[in-house]
């Protein structure tokens, strides 16, 4: 496969590395892992098989041997030779068949979105992952995004060009209506182990407040914008370093707050008002520039029921499975 233009952030993404943050590694990995998994589910890939994630600017991609692909996440308005292709479905492809992209991300239609191929992307793996932490330079293709002229290695596919699978309609709507929700979106979070560190006022404020999306958002993190969280004093707007995962919502001094993303660094010294639940983890992935989000606090009970009732779906998407041979 061969990158003919580049987009904005384009880079090779599994579930990341897992293990290594006691080392100081970043997990990293596909910022909606919900996307993410359902496109490999459907092409009878492991739920961790190594996938592009396309952030916000697509790119224009040359296929150099036939395979079928899957793309879910972000509707970008993907074709083949100019021609529109469903999402959250198969697509059969040939050699030098070219894809497209009718619409950049945004407002309504989100921020990522994951191309996944039969048998996936054939690239190193390291510290038993193929995601690519830019910071650090590994993973992926030379741990860095993807440029225009990058071929990027996947197996052949030789079995039947009709064969098709979509995501069972039953499913799509609730897929759709929960990751991919109209402003203002609602992530549910888990209170922070730092949350005494704010004022009464405060943890209200945070509830209640409307935020915006900055301009500064990336992998790493979101800042956001909104009315300033009061600390309990000026002794509380800094903490001893201690551990950080994607979601953690930290507060810097001047009361605003961040959401931190996969690749966000394994410590941190801001004091941790929240924690997004990791079924919203895809909301967050998804957010834009100016989208507005609010904050609505769960128990650690009900963050655990949601995320299991997730992993049913996963397991009972009504996918038809069949035997697809394929080959280098």
């Amino acid at each position: 496969m061969v990158i003919e233009n580049a987009g904005l952030l384009d880079s090779i993404q599994d579930l990341g590395r897992i293990g290594y943050r006691g080392q100081g590694m970043t997990v990293s990995g596909a910022m909606d892992s919900h996307a993410y998994q359902i496109g490999n589910l459907l092409l009878g890939n492991h739920r961790n098989t190594p996938s592009l994630e396309i952030t916000l600017t697509p790119p224009v991609i040359r296929f150099s041997k036939s395979t079928i692909i899957s793309l879910a996440g972000a509707d970008f308005q993907p074709m083949i030779n100019d021609k529109k292709i469903p999402m959250w479905s198969t697509i059969p492809v040939q050699r030098d068949d070219v894809l497209t992209f009718g619409k950049q991300g945004g407002i309504g239609i989100g921020c990522r979105s994951y191309l996944s191929v039969l048998g996936g992307f054939q690239v190193p793996k390291v510290m038993g992952s193929a995601a690519t932490y830019i910071r650090a330079h590994i993973g992926g293709i030379e741990g860095r995004r993807l440029r225009a002229g990058d071929q990027i290695p996947y197996l052949d596919y030789t079995g039947d060009i009709q064969c098709r699978r979509t995501l069972n309609h039953q499913y799509l709507p609730n897929v759709l209506e929960n990751v991919y929700p109209n402003d203002p979106v609602t992530l549910r979070v888990i209170e922070g182990p730092q949350s005494e560190s704010f004022s009464e006022h405060g943890l209200s404020s945070f509830y209640q407040e409307v935020y915006q999306v900055t301009k500064d958002f990336d992998r790493m993190g979101i800042r956001l914008q909104g009315r300033n969280l009061e600390h309990m004093n000026d002794q509380s707007k800094e903490i001893i370093s201690d551990a950080v995962t994607y979601g953690s919502i930290q507060v810097t001094p001047d009361g605003q707050p961040v959401i931190l993303g996969a690749d966000c660094q394994t410590t941190g010294g801001y004091p941790k008002i929240a924690c997004v639940a990791t079924i919203d983890l895809p909301r967050v992935a998804q957010l834009t520039f100016h989208q507005k989000i609010k904050f609505m606090s769960i128990t650690v009970y009900e963050a655990h029921r949601l995320w299991k009732t997730q992993e049913k779906i996963y397991r009972i998407l009504g996918l038809s499975r069949k035997n697809i041979s394929h080959r280098q």
